[in-house]
This record gives C-alpha cells, sequence and structure tokens, in this order.
C-alpha cells in the first residue's frame, strides 16, 4: 500500500516505501500506465500539482493546470529521458561539444562557432527580451515558457540522488551545465540550420571549376551543365498546380522536357558562361575539405546521397468517407538514436497540443490541438549565398582588416574564439584544457556573416544566411499549439522565418491548406533580370551587383534586414479546387520543369522570380499522386485514414 509523501508542488502525493527518491512509477491502467509522481520532497519552482501519465507506448502526458507548470514538467521530463542528448545538441549549435566528447569534436565545434549559430542565438534571445519588455503579448509568454522550461531541466540536475546517465560515466564528465533559456533557442538553431543552410554555392562552384580547370571555360561549362547540374526533376508532381491551384504565380506551370532539352535549358540559365576564378576554386576546394571534417557540416555535404526525404499529403473533407479533411505526415530526419523527435502530449487549461518536439525545447512542433492539426516537409529555398571577397589591412578597423566593397574599405569585426576540450581516459573527472584559439572574421554586410576560408593574398569566402538573424521560430510552435482557426495558424506562420518547410493543414472548420515558411531574400541581380552569375555559385562580393537589396517595406513579422518575398509570394493553395495536394520534398510551384531556375515570374516579386535551383527527384510526390488517384477513381471515389 502506498503511504502519503510529503508535499509535491503544494498538495500531498503518493510515496511507495520503496521509493527513496523522486521517480516516476509506472502502473499498467488500460491504454495507459498510470504514472505517479512522487517525492521525497516538493520540486523548487512547481506551483501546483502536475499528473504525468504514460501510455503503452511510453509518450509522456503532462496535464497542469498553469502554462508555466505544464512547461516546466516538459523540461523535467525531456531531462529524465534524454540529457545526454539534450546537452550533445546545445553543445554542438554553441561549439563546445569538445568540452564533453574530447579532441575528436573540435572540428566541428571550429566550423560551428565560425558559422556562428551561437551569435544568432544571442540575437534572437535580445530581440525576445527586447520585445517582451515592450508588450508583446506572445513574446512575453515565449519567454515564460522557455524559462519554465529551463526551470524543469534544473530540477531535474539538481536532483544530486539521481545519477547522470551512463554516458557522462564512459566521458569522466560527474557535472552537468544548468540549463538556460538560449540554450533550448540554440537547439532550435541547430534543427533550423540542419533544413536550410546548404554548401551548394561552393559545392558547385568547386566541380564547375574542376570542369574548366581539366576542358577550360567554355568547354567546361558546357560539360558541367550538360553531365551534372540538373534542376528538373525526374517526376513532374508540383504541389500546387497539381491541386487545381497556381499559388498566384504569373508563369503558367512548365510542362517536363527531354533530357537533351534538359541539358541546353540548364546552361541557358546563365547570360553568358560562368568562369570560376582560380581563386574561388581554390577556395571552394579548401573549404570543402575541412567542412567534411566536421559531422554536421559533411550531414549537409551528403545530402544527396543519402537516403532521406519527407512527405505530407492532404485530402479534402468532400474527398473523405467522414466528411472531414485528412493530412498524413511522416517528416524524415538523419536516424539518430535516440530519434531526433521526441512524443508528447502537454495540456493545461487553453492548451492541449499532442505530437512531437525536440528534447532541448518546449511546444509541440508537430502535431495537433483541439482544433487544427499541420506536419511539414523540408523546402530548400536558397537562403544561404556565399561571396568572394577580398581583404586588405586597414589600421582603423578593429580587426586590422575590412573588405573592399565597389572600391571601397568596410570594417572586418574581429570574434575572439577560445575551444576546450575534456581529457578522456585520464582518471580525472570534469578536466577540461585550452585546445585551441583563433579569431572569427565577421562580414556586417553579410547578415553579420562570418569569413569562412581564406587564402595568403587577401581573397576569401564569406556566408550570408538568413539564420544568422534574430529569427523567431519557436514563437510559432507556440502560437500553432493554441491556435483554433485558419487565421490563428497564419499569424503562426509569420514568426517561422527560417528553417523553411512545407506545412501541410487542416482544421475543424473542414478547412485544407498547404503554406510555404520562411524568408525569401530579394536579389539585386535578379530584380534587375540579370542571369549573368546565379546565386548558386559562388558570387562576386566587391562589384556590389549581387546584393539582398536592403528592406523599404519590411512584410508582417519580417525579422531579415533585407526585402523578402511577400506571404502573397511563397508557394500556397488554401482549400485546394482538386481537393487535395502532396509534397515530398518536390517542386511546390513547378519552376524547375523545364531545367531552368531562373525564367519565371510572379507579380509580387521583381525581375527574376526564383527560389531554388532544385528540389527533390520527384519519385515520392509522383508515386503518392498516382495512389491517391487511384483511390478517388475507385468506389464512390472518398478515402478513409486507413486507405
Amino acid at each position: 500500500m502506498p503511504v502519503p509523501a510529503r508535499n509535491f508542488g503544494g498538495r500531498s502525493t503518493m510515496r511507495y516505501p520503496m521509493m527513496a527518491r523522486l521517480t516516476l512509477a509506472l502502473l499498467a491502467s488500460g491504454l495507459f500506465s498510470t504514472t505517479v509522481l512522487a517525492a521525497a520532497q516538493s520540486l523548487p519552482g512547481l506551483q501546483s500539482p502536475v499528473r504525468v501519465t504514460r501510455d503503452v507506448d511510453g509518450i509522456a502526458h503532462i496535464q497542469a493546470t498553469s502554462e508555466h507548470d505544464m512547461f516546466y514538467m516538459q523540461g523535467y521530463i525531456h531531462a529524465r529521458d534524454r540529457l545526454f542528448q539534450m546537452d550533445v545538441n546545445r553543445r554542438t549549435a554553441d561549439g563546445t561539444l569538445a568540452e564533453l566528447l574530447g579532441p575528436a569534436a573540435l572540428a566541428n565545434d571550429v566550423q560551428l562557432r565560425t558559422i556562428g549559430l551561437d551569435r544568432s542565438g544571442a540575437r534572437t534571445l535580445a530581440a525576445l527580451q527586447a520585445d517582451a519588455q515592450a508588450g508583446d503579448s506572445v513574446s512575453i509568454a515565449v519567454l515564460a515558457a522557455m524559462q519554465a522550461y529551463a526551470d524543469g531541466v534544473n530540477a531535474f540536475l539538481e536532483r544530486s540522488r539521481l545519477p547522470l546517465p551512463p554516458e557522462y560515466d564512459a566521458i569522466e564528465i560527474t557535472t552537468v551545465r544548468p540549463w538556460q533559456v538560449i540554450d533550448s533557442i540554440n537547439v532550435g538553431k541547430l534543427i533550423a540550420f540542419g533544413l536550410s543552410f546548404d554548401l551548394d554555392d561552393i559545392a558547385n562552384s568547386q566541380r564547375l571549376g574542376a570542369f574548366q580547370q581539366a576542358l577550360g571555360p567554355q568547354a567546361g561549362a558546357a560539360l558541367f551543365f550538360e553531365d551534372l547540374f540538373r534542376s528538373q526533376p525526374f517526376d513532374p508532381a508540383s504541389t500546387v498546380p497539381d491541386s487545381g491551384g497556381d499559388g498566384g504565380s504569373a508563369t503558367p506551370p512548365k510542362a517536363g522536357v527531354s533530357g537533351a532539352t534538359a541539358a541546353t535549358a540548364a546552361a541557358a540559365a546563365v547570360d553568358s558562361p560562368i568562369e570560376v576564378a582560380p581563386a574561388a576554386y581554390e577556395l571552394a576546394r579548401r573549404y570543402l575539405e575541412s567542412a567534411s571534417q566536421a559531422p554536421t557540416l559533411r550531414t549537409l555535404l551528403d545530402s544527396d546521397r543519402t537516403a532521406r526525404g519527407s512527405n505530407n499529403w492532404g485530402v479534402a473533407g468532400a474527398l473523405t468517407v467522414s466528411g472531414n479533411p485528412i493530412i498524413a505526415n511522416d517528416p524524415h530526419l538523419t536516424l539518430d538514436h535516440p530519434s531526433t523527435f521526441y512524443p508528447t502530449r502537454i495540456s493545461s487549461p487553453g492548451y492541449d497540443a499532442i505530437g512531437s518536439g525536440f528534447a532541448g525545447a518546449p511546444f509541440v512542433i508537430v502535431g495537433h490541438n483541439r482544433n487544427i492539426a499541420w506536419g511539414p516537409t523540408t523546402n530548400p529555398l536558397d537562403v544561404t549565398d556565399v561571396y568572394l571577397e577580398q581583404l586588405v589591412p586597414d589600421a582603423s578597423s578593429p580587426s586590422g582588416l575590412s573588405t573592399l566593397f565597389q572600391g571601397q574599405p568596410e570594417h572586418v569585426i574581429p570574434v575572439p574564439q577560445q575551444w576546450f576540450a575534456n581529457v578522456i581516459g585520464d582518471g580525472v573527472p570534469d578536466n577540461t584544457v585550452l585546445a585551441n584559439q583563433d579569431v572569427t572574421l565577421i562580414v556586417p554586410r553579410r547578415n553579420n556573416g562570418p569569413i569562412v576560408q581564406a587564402l595568403d593574398d587577401g581573397q576569401a569566402l564569406s556566408v550570408q544566411f538568413t539564420g544568422f538573424s534574430p529569427t523567431r521560430e519557436l514563437e510559432t510552435f507556440y502560437l500553432w499549439n493554441k491556435a483554433r482557426t485558419l487565421d490563428e495558424f497564419r499569424k503562426g506562420l509569420e514568426r517561422f522565418d527560417f528553417g523553411s518547410q512545407n506545412w501541410a493543414y487542416a482544421d475543424r472548420q473542414g478547412n485544407l491548406a498547404y503554406f510555404t515558411s520562411g524568408e525569401m531574400p530579394v536579389r539585386s541581380d535578379l530584380a534587375g533580370n540579370s542571369r549573368v552569375l546565379p546565386p548558386f555559385f559562388i558570387r562576386d562580393g566587391q562589384l556590389g551587383l549581387f546584393e539582398w537589396l536592403p528592406v523599404t517595406t519590411p512584410q508582417p513579422g519580417q525579422v531579415l534586414p533585407y526585402q523578402i518575398y511577400p506571404a502573397s509570394a511563397m508557394p500556397s493553395v488554401v482549400n485546394p479546387v482538386n481537393g487535395w495536394f502532396v509534397n515530398a520534398n518536390n517542386d511546390p510551384i513547378g519552376n524547375t520543369l523545364d531545367n531552368d531556375p531562373l525564367n519565371d515570374r510572379h507579380p509580387d516579386v521583381p525581375g527574376i522570380y526564383y527560389l531554388n535551383p532544385g528540389y527533390a527527384s520527384g519519385f515520392r510526390a509522383g508515386r503518392i499522386t498516382a495512389r491517391l488517384n487511384r483511390l478517388f477513381s475507385e468506389g464512390d471515389g472518398k478515402v478513409t485514414v486507413e486507405d
């Protein structure tokens, strides 16, 4: 029989005699196992009782009387189940992984600290705090949620009688640094970074340069576009056109083209043959070599060769037996153990969401509440540009260096760096030593992006990326977890700034929709209809011909200090005419079906309407489309979830 325990969150709970410390006791009870939260003493910071149950699959269902306690317990449960994973992810993001895993992780730390997710995370936190201080209700709630989550993680860490997960024993770590709000922001940044940052500009330039070194500029370019470069998918399935919509595009849907025509179209995507400068080729070669030593970047480099991909599709109520819309979604990330996703349900008055999130951050990221459902696939919008810069000595610059822009020096900002590494195998716990130190150089013009590679003569590569801004994607999920209508979902979408996705949506009112999220910059050359140097190659950084245009009229929720596409120009369809849509990382609007991603127009975008040089092969989208059409052609033409 249980006996009374000391108060847990203000009320007495039950403690089983065999329990000597805080535990989660599993008792079988139908579909759910009743989880009794028992405590030898109350958890600090928990305001009221919280009930946590585990279903037969081990998924935690958290029921609280306030959002504070709900997020507090979500942090506690995440730490209980996934502490080591959380620690690895936050340290990967902020470039301190070697302090945990030892010198083998230094290459990854150097690359990630150079790119600067920790710096962009700090900008995001500062912006969130500023918005909260200015009275923005969403920022206030999200900041409070993340602080409560951090407090819950730390409550677990402070239970000194609970041993750390066994992974820490193997690396001689006995203490874990407290969790902070910035850690959750950085975990979110890391996930979004992996879904949107790309190195294709560098890889394309290195490959084209290799062809040109072997065959000469013109013959090398011709063979590159004939042999290697392809925008056209193998299957023409396109999300918005196939659904019966046009996404607001002024360009009619394209037809697929033959292989020979595709090669000609790809070569015609530029106004004159591209020639990769020897310095650009050498910088690209060196950077790809060093980046391949960092597992986080190697994953991006290998993305074309690894079998992964996400799928979603939606069917309107007019085509379902129940009369309600159905969406199906299976988002795929890398196959890790434990899984990147963490399924859970979190509920409190006015808040009830279930689905999957990420250990290390609050909220449900993919799932549904009582009114709406949503699910993503990755949309590879081109939001990364790489520039060939010229560094020159400049005594007036804080770094002693400047870049040349239109003949004028612009200061490069230094960020001193120190990297530490855990000494594993010496028998001394928590023994970290200084392993390296250097200076990261920041180019303010490139959205505060870094110099990632340089030659002795001062020629260098800089990176410009939307993710360097104070982005607010975690705020999106707080709003979606509570959203009741399509309009409320759209308001949340305005805060999803980077980590571009294709979102499937359905609600209790019968709405079915597809949206693209993320801020897409307007490039000056494309706005002027120039196709001299496409944005999927290394671009010249001195002449001022290939810049992101400065913002003049911000879009709702915009954080990027550059002009971006309005929502009307982002592929989407609401209540599609055909009653269904499909996305499997394929071209959402058909811009690449003719193998030329630079010959489209949109009434709300100046000049060339460009989204990406290429998408997935289209095979998965084509197969799903064929299966749906077969189901619609059988019997009464209506489908069920089981179908």
